[in-house]
């Protein structure tokens, strides 16, 4: 029991068994797991870029994209600059292309031809090896990935540990592991799970310097230089600004209730002087660190942001209500189908949302919704805390953002980044469902069942994950919720979750009277 116990109190052991279990889940049988739709592309692509690198070759025209690339462009300049503007930065290509390196015999190829469709998967044209790697390249090429994956659990356990508490952190951590989407990502060569890394360390290392009366410049200074490196990997990562901003203005308020006392003069010089800190520091870094740049550093970071264009987008100028409402809620408060297009606009829904998303679960949509409006009371309140608004700040911020980017869940990749906020909304949600109740082991088993229906909405599939590699993966349609209402085993364990939540509100509420 002491070794239990010691072990328990020990502040490496979460991180080290949620490590372990994270990547062992996640790494398993990689060779097993199918194609997703752009993989062909990203391997070939980063497998060019890392030669080029270590070739010394830093103004190719593949890198600086100043001239034509005939090694990754195909016929009729596809996919062309706008596919290759998305860099995928240098931490990416230099771990996809070691783990290709040190486990791949194969001789590198550049699937490139001019014979052949631009995009042969989605052409269901396959001739895997030839202009599509084969399934060990990929596999080799994606080492690296979930080991990222599996560090980024950890950082999302502390980053709720240090914002709430220890149980938060646990319940973030887990949630984010057996999440859709980022289970996904987490077994395939997309920029999503490095980006993911770089932007959850951003806000671990800023928590790290700001939440102590003085400020840390040495977590500040990596805080900066590791959002360079979130950029540099997909330039989505400009998202995060606003909670950037946010957690650095309220930095001398910390787990205070916010009040007009705090908004000192010279309080909000110095946040601005940080500010302009963090963003220069980052600049520069990301100017250094990728050869991408060097020609012409804000002309091609231009490049890159004007390249999300290509995403589909909602003009709010023509429907302010459309672009504010439909499937950014439902993707994070509900996992059905796209509810606001069948109602307002039923000529408008895409694929996807005919298939039903599973972009949340029933656990995970539930405590969020706990979770949100309780931000909103407190707001309407005004007892509100700076670790409250930070989180809702963080997630308000990517919602709107999202919202007006976005059309569809066909861009499934698109909604990561919010997935991170939305899970510490929820686990926060449950946290303060559970305030007042005092039963630990009835507090463990529910813990347990919550854990058990959320991963069941991606595991239910693990054959399909594990053993289906002639499978060409496109979120949602591989896993979708039509599949998931057909299968007992998951209709069964959410009715029992359900029973669960009610009895556990039952006590409570006897619990209050007896109060």
């Amino acid at each position: 029991m002491n070794l239990l116990t010691s072990f328990s109190n020990n502040r490496f052991s979460i991180p080290v068994v949620l490590f372990i279990v994270s990547l062992s889940i996640l790494s398993f049988n990689l060779e097993g797991q199918g194609i997703a739709i752009d993989e062909w592309f990203q391997h070939g692509h980063t497998m060019t870029m890392y030669d080029l690198l270590l070739q010394g070759k830093f103004d190719d025209n593949c890198i600086t994209l100043l001239g034509e690339c005939d090694t990754i462009d195909h016929i009729n300049d596809c996919p062309g600059p706008i596919h290759r503007v998305a860099t995928g930065g240098i931490a990416r290509t230099f771990f996809i292309g070691l783990g290709d390196q040190f486990f791949s015999d194969s001789e590198r190829k550049y699937y490139t031809s001019n014979d052949l469709p631009c995009r042969p998967i989605h052409h269901d044209l396959i001739d895997r090896g030839i202009n599509t790697p084969t399934q060990k390249e990929l596999s080799d090429a994606r080492f690296f990935v979930p080991i990222f994956s599996a560090l980024s659990v950890i950082i999302s356990f502390q980053i709720g540990k240090i914002l709430i508490n220890k149980s938060v952190g646990l319940i973030f951590a887990s949630i984010l592991l057996f999440h859709t989407l980022w289970f996904h990502f987490s077994r395939t060569l997309y920029y999503e799970t490095f980006l993911g890394f770089f932007l959850l360390l951003t806000i671990l290392l800023l928590i790290y310097s700001t939440h102590k009366d003085k400020i840390n410049y040495k977590y500040f200074i990596f805080a900066s230089i590791a959002f360079a490196f979130a950029i540099n990997t997909k330039p989505t990562a400009l998202e995060f600004i606003p909670v950037i901003l946010g957690i650095i203005f309220i930095h001398n308020a910390w787990n205070k209730q916010i009040s007009r006392k705090l908004l000192h003069k010279k309080r909000i010089f110095y946040s601005l002087f940080l500010i302009s800190v963090f963003f220069s520091i980052s600049l520069i870094t990301l100017f250094s660190i990728f050869p991408y740049y060097w020609p012409d550093p804000i002309g091609q970071l231009s490049l890159q942001i004007d390249s999300l264009s290509s995403t589909p987008t909602v003009s709010l100028e023509s429907n302010p209500l459309k672009s504010l409402i439909p499937h950014v809620a439902s993707v994070t408060i509900m996992p059905v189908i796209d509810s606001f297009y069948m109602i307002f606009s039923p000529n408008e829904i895409s694929e996807s949302a005919k298939i039903g998303h599973t972009f949340s679960s029933l656990p995970l949509s539930l405590f969020f919704i706990i979770g949100i409006a309780t931000f909103f009371l407190r707001i309407k309140r005004k007892s509100i805390t700076t670790t409250e608004l930070i989180i809702f700040i963080w997630y308000v911020s990517i919602y709107i953002i999202l919202s007006l980017l976005t059309a569809t869940y066909n861009e499934s990749r698109h909604f990561v980044p919010i997935i991170f906020p939305m899970i510490l909304t929820m686990s926060y949600g449950l946290n303060i469902f559970f305030e007042g109740y005092t039963k630990k082991y009835i507090k463990k088993l529910f813990f347990s069942s919550i854990i058990i229906v959320h991963a069941l909405t991606v595991l239910i599939h693990w054959e399909l994950i594990y053993f289906k590699p002639d499978v060409i993966w496109i979120l949602p349609e591989n896993i979708n919720l039509k599949l998931l209402f057909n299968d007992p085993i998951f209709i069964s364990s959410s009715i029992l979750f359900v029973i669960f939540f009610i009895y556990i509100l039952y006590s409570k509420k006897n619990i209050s009277k007896k109060n």
